[in-house]
């Protein structure tokens, strides 16, 4: 069965002391609680049932609102639940599919353009930087490199 470990930061602020001087003190006290959660079997279902919504488009990354609606878990059960189970973020788990399929479409030909277009990027830079996080080469580099294979 897995776990979610949920950490609770509790009792945080900043106490501000005047001294005649005019030095400020700040003193921050942040206590750290955390405890485990036992997933159900129906939320580990239910966390795979969205990782196969994901899996069915791996090119749109859909937001976490849309999948909590879709699963009908809270956001962080959802989250929390979905590193537990699959040892990876939601967010970086839809990343690296996409950039798993943008790679294929780079490997066939596509251009770098066509393809930041098709992953929903606005910019090719910010395609690339999300490319170059997963493969560790750029796409031109990846182009270059399955073209001279």
């Amino acid at each position: 069965m897995n776990q979610i470990v949920y950490y609770f930061y509790s009792c945080s602020f900043t106490l501000l002391t005047w001294y005649p001087n005019d030095q400020a003190i700040f003193l921050s006290l942040t206590r750290k609680h955390f405890f485990t959660m036992p997933l159900t079997q129906k939320q580990e279902k239910l966390i795979v049932e969205v990782t196969r919504f994901i899996d069915s488009s791996p090119l749109e990354r859909t937001p976490v609102i849309e999948l909590v609606q879709r699963s009908g878990l809270t956001e962080k059960l959802l989250t929390k639940g979905f590193k537990s189970v699959f040892k990876e973020t939601l967010y970086n788990y839809q990343l690296r599919l996409c950039m798993e399929e943008a790679a294929i479409l780079l490997h066939k030909g596509k251009s770098i353009k066509e393809v930041s277009i098709a992953c929903g990027y606005k910019t090719q830079g910010n395609f690339t930087r999300a490319f170059f996080k997963i493969k560790k080469v750029t796409p031109s580099q990846y182009q270059s490199e399955k073209i001279s294979q």
